[in-house]
């Protein structure tokens, strides 16, 4: 807490602009924390959820909100994400409304979106000793179907459409999608196949941030250069990123 200084407030007010407006627990994709009070926008986001449920678990560390508050939160979170909120085979809208979990702007079933939401569950997991997150937690992770969405490619797709079926658009470049790869070869009811983690190699770095790799457990064929710890994942992504869009172009051709 000392560390932080004279940043502390700032830091609580960024915090209190993830936390839900409703008993939902959805997060709005944009908020003013200033006008939180007066902010009538509807447009939440399935990442900033994510995100939300994270900053949950610092604000508690930190002392912003209480152990209770916090853990009522996460719980309505988690329960209206198993029993409420639209989703296709455990993937998510990209855009929902706050009060309703409605579908909104014809927005796509985003698999990146999805796996950040993933990454604040499972940190709600690991922080909270509760029996009823655990469960929510794993059974809403359990319930992604991670085979679907690679179904017939490596390269994992963006989204899906009810409309059109799959974007076109698939996650070759460097981004975040690492932490997509990683879920989803952990996942113990549909995982994804050893094969497609080479395609992630390039995205080390924009995963570090929710990830940790100092101590790597993967099996030995999921180990790269750029997943053996947190320090050097920026340099040697950088080098290797390069041969690794090489090697994607030429599967994807």
């Amino acid at each position: 807490m000392a560390s932080l200084g004279i940043c502390l407030p700032y830091a609580e007010r960024g915090f209190a602009s993830f936390l839900p407006p409703g008993p939902e627990g959805l997060v709005k994709d944009r908020c003013n924390a200033r006008k939180a009070s007066t902010d009538n926008a509807v447009v939440a986001s399935i990442a900033a959820t994510g995100f939300g449920l994270s900053a949950i678990c610092i604000g508690e560390k930190r002392g912003f909100i209480s152990l209770n508050e916090a853990r009522t939160r996460v719980l309505n979170s988690l329960r209206f994400l198993w029993k409420t909120l639209p989703h296709h085979r455990g993937f998510f809208y990209h855009f929902a409304n706050v009060n309703t979990g409605e579908r909104l702007w014809d927005s796509e079933i985003s698999s990146v979106d999805t796996a950040i939401l993933l990454c604040g569950i499972l940190c709600c997991r690991q922080h909270f000793e509760n029996s009823e997150i655990r469960d929510l937690s794993r059974a809403i992770f359990d319930r992604v179907d991670w085979t679907w969405l690679s179904e017939d490619t490596t390269l994992l797709p963006h989204g899906w459409l009810p409309e059109v079926g799959f974007l076109p658009y698939r996650w070759d470049y460097y981004s975040e999608l690492m932490m997509m790869y990683l879920l989803g070869m952990g996942s113990s009811s549909h995982p994804l196949k050893p094969e497609t983690w080479p395609g992630s190699i390039s995205a080390a770095s924009a995963t570090v941030t929710r990830i940790i790799f100092r101590t790597p457990r993967l099996p030995q064929m999921y180990i790269t250069a750029s997943a053996l710890n947190w320090e050097n994942s920026f340099p040697t992504t950088a080098m290797i990123s390069g041969a690794s869009r090489l090697r994607i172009r030429k599967r994807v051709m």
